[in-house]
């Protein structure tokens, strides 16, 4: 029989109809019960080689029987005596088999972070592989004359040097000579010690910069500034200036031949903000001190310091403004608050000062012999002679264990630092587990880039390659430009900083280049990259987030628990939401967090954490890594080894962990489904310190009720297309408009503005303002001419016109917010909360699998949220899919018109609810209402015993409690100090009259201080650890003799503080953890009611 096309299609029609709802009815079974889907992960550290294969085995059983399925392997330093098992020691590779194989036995996915400790390097790491920077030294010389000496070098941590390039130019002859050294009895430090006002910064001629000391001068104890120059230096006078409102007072220069000891030179009194110059009989060093007893504010700040010579006239011009960001030297932290915006920032009406001049900069390198002596004809004038050398930043690895030793941190820009990282660990882990790699040992894990944190915020900024790869990359020889790299302005402000852009980008470049080769060699054993190297522990200027993330499998972001350590950078780098933006441009399933991080599972459980653990699930984040777990290798100590852990076996609550587990299972399963939807891409600009903000801080500012995705150059040059009236990636990801930088004069390459231009012919809607041209010295002023044109082609000069004239068949659109593009294209919002009680507190997100939408909705509040939300969905059934308990049902009420969907919802104190529609429906349903209202029938009060466990310090029988009440507040100390677990029971009877047939019955316990696991007529109801502290028993209730059991668990927090009253030798608790005195608060804990029978009014159907 032949079957007509009509026949046919919709008989494929029906197959794709029936396919999803057999995907859909799957779906439902894994949300009920996802023993195998979605299992969330742990951070597992070894700390200091105390690992042992029992200790091994008991965790990665806990880990397998309550629910953590991913484990990734840290072996770090902390709070443990040092072991015997070093990393990568034949012992510590046997440990490692061992897990491996444990885990394949229990179903566990096994990863390693390839380092010592949670940086990239490691004893393995050698000089030639480890992290370089470029320094130089300055010395002045006059000509005509025949210059034959050993130059200085720059100095590193350790004796490794390797020249680079030894430059000279000519000086006015008026120019002081440049220290070589200089240094600082103290520096104010930032948060990780970082020197934000370093005392290189009073001696650069720039009046805006200065050095803060790091305490406060005064005669007993003076604060000083010391130069150390490369040659003798006969001076006459010194040059000393302040800053307004601050600076040094009362001071002494000195002249010292060893170092040690001073001489007096000249003292004076500097007025406040001030700069003044002080004169005094002609002396001759090398090493100059200003020691200051006294200062016009409770620091020293010192802007400028300069030894003159007779004949030397002070330098006072502003330089080239955050020099140390924009040369990549220093990583952003707590200064300046503007983050990388401040790399497009320069002095305002500072005119255009120039030290040299590129094409007029002498190339000396080929004079230096091998042992650094540089033969050379001075011409006549005064020469400046700069030597640039590559030296070693000094950072071992952070965190390493102390059962190893040696080694640093690898080079991040080197593929070859890349490949030796590797194969010295992960490769040889591979290899020792053979056909368990790529089945049961998956994947390697590399924690935020730190470089820098432990050597006072410095940075990497040369590789052995550079020079060779700068010229490949940007099309011309850094040489001539190296100058900036000392501080000097090259031909212009303008070229400098266009220098210091193709600096950074070519840094930024060979970044990806080292994450590429850790991939391909991780790749080749079957394993998978997770990394979070878009972001480090700091925003760096020399990193392009999203780029990077896309050089990993997994990218993965951080976010911890009640700390602004990264939310302090959501205005400009939110490392969820660029982790999640890479993830969709690029096409990957999997968005990472590092969940969590420095929550306390010893005194906070759950409940406390589960707004935060929402948020970043509506932020993009589909998989959980929680950090973290500490080998607990003493098995007999509670709550034994603690390292900021949130999960592991010794707390309190870990019997009843699995129930927070699973929630966290059935939201990242739905998650990982299909891809997300988003109605705007934000495109941030190009060149480095580029990242993704936090959705508040956007700009142009996205209305609620939408959501976007940030996009870097290359996704939108390489993947973004326009097709059938969206802009689409290769996923099947798509949106409606193209964001631009919201700021005036924007830069941009040739390459992605010519993108923009095809993707605006195609008929793609821009939006956003004219940029101002290309960063970076490539090209030259042809490729500026250029630039101007297109610019001019798709920014007319006319504002007016710029809304109305057509580019193909696109629109570039400056000058109307979001909220009125929306409004004027009938956009409507994917997501209305107008009608709920406060729709500022609820997140949400949103995601498409073939034809199912799934929204993802969150109270962020701790009061319950009533009222409709109106999805842009239209015929289909909405249904309410609760990840707390696997529950789904259909929403009994709800309207479609105009395309939308409204959908009364009720949400729960810090709740959470998932909205599917999956089939197809018809206009409105006035069926039973959505939300349920409850009647209290009963109230337990009375009669409550209570079992403590003796072995855990508790009553050695049960407790009568005539009212439900706080342990804390009980006089006895077995209990006011408890920690552990308790069991309630009661015994109770129905009303008189009361049928349980005639009702729905549901128990509410008020409220619970921490997790309660309950029990009634001897079926498990399973565990309550967040609101609403409400179960249904319905089922199980009988007339009379209803037999109620309710397990709670507290923290560990009074039993530590109850310990601290006791003798050491009297004591319950075995740990490093000591935060706690016996004076410390209490935490309330046990079932505080009221716990009331409840029959249920109205229900969803």
């Amino acid at each position: 029989m032949k079957l007509k096309p009509f026949a046919i299609s919709l008989l494929a029609m029906l197959v794709g109809w029936l396919a999803l709802i057999a995907r859909g009815d799957e779906l439902q079974r894994e949300f009920a019960v996802p023993d195998k889907v979605g299992r969330p992960g742990t951070w597992w550290r070894w700390v200091n080689g105390n690992i042992t294969k029992d200790s091994i085995a008991r965790d990665l059983h806990e880990m397998a029987r309550l629910g953590i399925h991913r484990v990734g392997i840290f072996d770090v330093d902390g709070p443990a005596p040092v072991g015997g098992v070093g990393m990568m020691k034949p012992e510590w590779r046997e440990m490692f088999r061992f897990a491996v194989e444990t885990a394949a036995k229990l179903g566990l996915e096994i990863e390693v972070t390839p380092a010592a400790g949670w940086g990239i390097g490691g004893p393995w790491i050698d000089e030639a592989h480890a992290t370089k920077a470029l320094r130089s030294v300055q010395i002045q010389t006059e000509g005509p004359a025949k210059f034959d000496d050993i130059l200085p070098r720059a100095s590193g941590a350790g004796p490794y040097y390797r020249n680079v390039a030894v430059l000279a130019f000519k000086e006015p002859a008026t120019r002081p000579a440049h220290p070589m050294q200089v240094t600082a009895s103290s520096v104010l430090g930032g948060y990780q010690k970082e020197e934000n006002w370093p005392p290189e910064d009073a001696t650069d001629g720039d009046p805006d910069t200065f050095w803060k000391s790091g305490e406060a001068p005064s005669p007993s104890h003076p604060v000083w500034i010391e130069l150390r120059y490369a040659q003798m230096l006969t001076v006459t006078s010194v040059f000393v200036a302040g800053i307004e409102d601050a600076g040094p007072q009362s001071c002494q220069l000195q002249v010292s031949a060893n170092g040690h000891d001073f001489q007096t030179l000249t003292s004076f009194s500097l007025p406040e903000g001030k700069a003044e110059r002080f004169s005094f009989p002609a002396a001759t060093g090398k090493i100059f001190r200003l020691s200051i007893t006294a200062a016009h504010s409770p620091e020293v700040r010192l802007a400028e310091l300069q030894l003159l010579r007779d004949g030397d006239e002070p330098v006072m011009r502003r330089g080239i403004k955050y020099w140390w960001l924009k040369s990549g030297n220093r990583a952003f932290w707590d200064w300046p608050k503007a983050g990388p915006a401040a790399l497009d920032e320069e002095y305002a009406g500072a005119g255009d000062p120039v030290d040299c001049r590129a094409d007029e900069v002498i190339d000396l390198t080929s004079r230096v012999s091998p042992e650094g002596r540089l033969r050379w004809e001075v011409p006549a004038g005064r020469w400046t002679i700069i030597q640039f050398g590559s030296v070693i930043l000094g950072e071992s690895s952070r965190w390493m264990s102390r059962a190893l030793q040696g080694g640093y941190e690898a080079d991040p820009y080197s593929p070859a630092a890349a490949e030796t990282l590797y194969k010295n660990t992960a490769g040889l882990l591979a290899k020792d587990v053979g056909p368990l790699a790529g089945k049961t040992f998956t994947g390697i894990v590399v924690d935020s880039y730190e470089i820098g944190a432990t050597v006072k915020g410095l940075q990497g900024t040369w590789t052995d390659d550079f020079r060779e790869q700068f010229v490949r990359r940007r099309g011309y020889d850094p040489l001539p430009f190296l100058p900036a790299m000392a501080q000097r302005i090259v031909d212009s402000r303008d070229t400098t900083n266009r220098f210091l852009w193709d600096y950074r980008q070519t840094l930024a470049e060979l970044y990806l280049e080292f994450y590429r080769r850790l991939a391909a060699l991780a790749h080749q054993d079957g394993l998978r990259l997770t990394a979070e190297n878009g972001y480090g522990s700091y925003p760096f200027p020399q990193i392009d987030g999203l780029a990077a993330f896309a050089c990993t499998d997994v990218p993965m972001g951080e976010f911890w628990y009640n700390r602004t350590i990264l939310s302090q950078f959501y205005p400009w780098a939110d490392s969820v939401r660029t982790a999640a933006s890479a993830a969709h441009v690029y096409g990957k399933k999997f968005v990472g967090a590092e969940t969590l991080t420095i929550a306390n599972g010893l005194l906070q459980t759950p409940g406390e954490w589960k707004t935060q653990l929402d948020r970043e699930f509506c932020n993009g984040m589909n998989l959980v890594t929680l950090n973290c777990w500490s080998l607990q290798y003493d098995v007999t100590a509670r709550p034994g080894l603690y390292t900021y852990d949130l999960l592991n076996e010794n707390l309190t609550w870990w019997e009843q962990s699995r129930a927070f587990l699973d929630y966290i299972a059935r939201c990242q399963h739905l998650l990982q489904q299909g891809i997300p939807v988003a109605d705007a891409c934000y495109f941030y600009g190009e060149g480095t310190g580029k990242f993704v903000p936090g959705r508040q801080f956007i700009r142009p500012t996205l209305p609620a009720g939408y959501e976007f995705d940030g996009i870097d150059a290359t996704a939108l040059v390489t993947r973004l297309s326009y097709q059938d009236g969206k802009l689409v990636l290769p996923n099947g990801i798509s949106y409606r408009y193209l964001v631009l930088p919201d700021e005036a004069g924007w830069k941009v390459t040739p390459e992605t503005l010519r993108s923009i231009q095809g993707l605006v012919q195609d008929g793609a809607t821009v939006v956003g303002p004219r940029p101002g041209g290309a960063p970076g010295l490539g090209g030259g002023f042809q490729r500026d001419s250029d630039m101007q044109q297109l610019i001019s082609a798709l920014w007319p000069a006319d504002p007016a016109a710029i809304s109305r004239e057509p580019h193909g068949a696109g629109r570039v659109l400056e000058g109307k917010t979001m909220a009125e593009l929306f409004v004027a294209d009938g956009v409507t919002p994917d997501v209305d909360l107008q009608k709920m009680t406060a729709p500022q507190n609820i997140l949400w997100c949103h995601r498409r699998a073939g034809e199912m939408e799934i929204y993802f909705l969150s109270n962020q509040s701790a009061s319950a949220q009533t009222g409709a939300i109106t999805f842009r969905v239209k015929g289909k059934q909405p249904e309410f899919w609760d990840p707390l308990n696997g529950t789904q049902s259909d929403a009994g009420m709800f309207a479609s018109a105009r395309g939308r969907t409204e959908v009364p919802v009720s949400l729960a104190p810090n709740g959470s609810l998932f909205v599917v529609f999956r089939r197809p429906a018809d206009g409105t349903s006035v069926g039973p209402p959505n939300s349920s209202q409850f009647k209290p029938v009963a109230e337990l009060t009375t009669g409550w015993k209570v079992t403590f466990d003796p072995k855990a310090g508790g009553p050695d029988r049960p407790v009568e409690f005539q009212i439900l009440e706080d342990w804390s507040k009980r006089t006895e100390p077995e209990i006011r100090y408890y920690s552990g677990t308790a069991t309630y029971r009661i015994d109770f009877d129905l009303p008189a009259g009361v049928v349980p047939a005639d009702h729905r019955w549901f128990l509410d316990l008020g409220l619970v201080k921490n997790v309660a696991q309950l029990r009634f007529n001897g079926q498990d109801l399973g565990v309550l650890w967040t609101a609403p502290w409400q179960v249904e028993i319905t089922p199980h209730l009988k007339t009379s003799h209803n037999h109620l059991e309710i397990t709670v668990a507290n923290s560990w927090a009074n039993r530590l503080i109850g310990d601290q009253r006791l003798p050491v030798g009297q004591r319950l608790t075995v740990s490093n953890f000591q935060k706690l005195k016996a004076n410390s608060p209490l935490a309330e804990s046990g079932l505080l009611g009221p716990v009331t029978l409840q029959t249920l009014e109205h229900e969803s159907k």
